[in-house]
C-alpha cells in the first residue's frame, strides 16, 4: 500500500512529490490505536502504581515514533538519527527511568512481605 502526494503544498520534499511513499500517518494511527487498546486492557494493573499508565504510554509512544520514523525522509541530526528519533530516544529513556523509579519500591515492598522468616518455628 502506498500514497502518492501530488499537491505542491504537501509537507514533502520535492524529490518525493509524485513518488509512491509509505502511508506513514496511517501506520502511526494504527500503532497508536493498538497502544491505546493495550493500555485500556491493562488499566486495572496499571492503576495500582501512580503514573504507571502514563509512563507506559509515553514509553510505548517513543518506541512507535522511533520505529516509524525510519520510513520518513527527514534531516539527520545526531548518530545517524533523525530529529524525531533523537526525541523518541530521550523520551523513552526518561520514561523507562521513571518507570523503574516508580515500580522498584513497589516490587521491593512486595518481595519483602513475601520473604520467609529465617527463624525456625517452635
Amino acid at each position: 500500500m502506498t500514497l502518492t502526494y501530488l499537491n505542491k503544498n504537501d509537507l514533502l520534499p520535492d524529490s518525493l512529490r509524485g513518488v509512491p511513499t509509505h502511508p506513514y500517518p496511517l501506520y502511526e494511527a494504527l500503532c497508536e490505536v493498538i497502544l491505546l487498546g493495550l493500555l485500556w486492557v491493562g488499566r486495572d494493573s496499571l492503576s495500582r502504581v501512580p503514573a504507571l499508565g502514563f509512563l507506559t504510554g509515553a514509553f510505548g509512544y517513543a518506541v512507535i515514533r522511533f520505529g516509524l520514523t525510519f520510513l520518513r525522509q527527514e534531516t539527520t541530526i545526531a548518530w545517524g538519527l533523525q530529529e524525531a528519533q533523537v526525541v523518541a530516544v530521550v523520551t523513552g529513556a526518561v520514561a523507562m527511568l521513571l518507570l523503574v523509579v516508580r515500580v522498584y519500591p513497589v516490587v521491593r515492598r512486595y518481595s519483602e512481605s513475601q520473604a520467609i522468616d529465617p527463624k525456625p518455628a517452635r
